[in-house]
């Protein structure tokens, strides 16, 4: 997803499906250290619940971890030998990784959609490619395989490779300003979108990121380039009005009966985000899927 520099040098620059993005359970220890499990934990008979010891098969609480992950009915020995990181991470917390409720929680692990390209990773700006999880090859859908991400790094590298190195050397003309732009800081952004774009979706919860981001992203400061990501996302998202993929609309619960991808442009989201901001409602446009 990265920090929107390439969106602000490129604003017409189109991005395919930006608000699918899968999440993974992430080990939520007391002194804030936080570890992928679950893609490490695959292919283990795991059992995930929540505070009132429901069993679910993937937590959808935000924020502090609320979900917790039971490694209790693997054998001790197998648990340390397979997974010796995570159970010295739990042991410096006074967790037992083979004995305890591991506490974990939902974020932002891959993202489906990216810059609309075509086989050869170009872009519809001319001289400009991008390749591998930036961009869209249509691998994935709304939901992932982990395998698909492999194959697609091997396969349409070489692919873009070749097209890179055919192509005509004329010169790229970047938008960008010739002051480079400050380190980004995305920590003002995490919470807008974990709160309002997280497993669980509606729109009054879309909209309230939309308000939350659009500040900032009209700003200068360092979380100005994560915000024009987080915008982009939240506007597509508000558009798709079905629960597909890796997101559940709750006021949309149902899919729709065919699957379409849908674009959206930085300078498209811009303009919608401020009429959501000015007037509470959002402008048609080609983001709609």
């Amino acid at each position: 997803m990265g920090d929107g520099g390439p969106y602000s040098c490129y604003p017409e620059l189109p991005w395919c499906d930006a608000d699918e993005a899968s999440l993974r359970q992430l080990l939520g220890l007391p002194e804030g250290l936080f570890l992928g499990i679950v893609a490490t934990c695959s292919g283990v008979p795991a059992c995930t619940w929540n505070l009132a010891c429901e069993h679910w098969a993937f937590p959808l609480a935000e924020g502090a971890p609320s979900a917790f992950l039971d490694l209790r009915r693997l054998p001790e020995d197998e648990v340390y030998e397979r997974f010796p990181t995570i159970a010295a991470a739990c042991c410096r917390d006074g967790l037992d990784l083979a004995h305890d409720l591991i506490p974990v929680a939902p974020a932002a692990h891959y993202f489906m959609g990216g810059v609309t390209v075509d086989t050869w990773g170009r872009t519809t700006v001319p001289g400009l490619f991008a390749v591998g999880e930036v961009s869209c090859t249509g691998v994935h859908g709304a939901n992932r395989l982990a395998s698909n991400s492999l194959m697609e790094a091997i396969v349409c590298a070489g692919w873009v490779a070749e097209s890179v190195r055919v192509a005509s050397r004329g010169p790229l003309k970047s938008r960008s300003a010739n002051t480079p732009p400050p380190a980004s800081n995305p920590s003002a952004v995490r919470p807008i979108l974990s709160q309002g774009l997280g497993v669980l979706r509606d729109r009054h919860g879309i909209e309230r990121a939309v308000r939350g981001l659009h500040p900032i992203a009209n700003g200068r400061g360092a979380a100005a380039d994560p915000a024009l990501v987080g915008l982009m996302i939240a506007v597509a998202a508000w558009r798709r009005e079905e629960s597909r993929g890796g997101h559940y609309r709750s006021d949309y619960p149902d899919a729709l009966p065919l699957a379409a991808p849908s674009s959206i442009s930085l300078m498209d989201a811009l303009d919608c985000a401020r009429d959501i901001v000015e007037t509470g409602f959002l402008s048609v446009g080609s983001a709609q899927p």
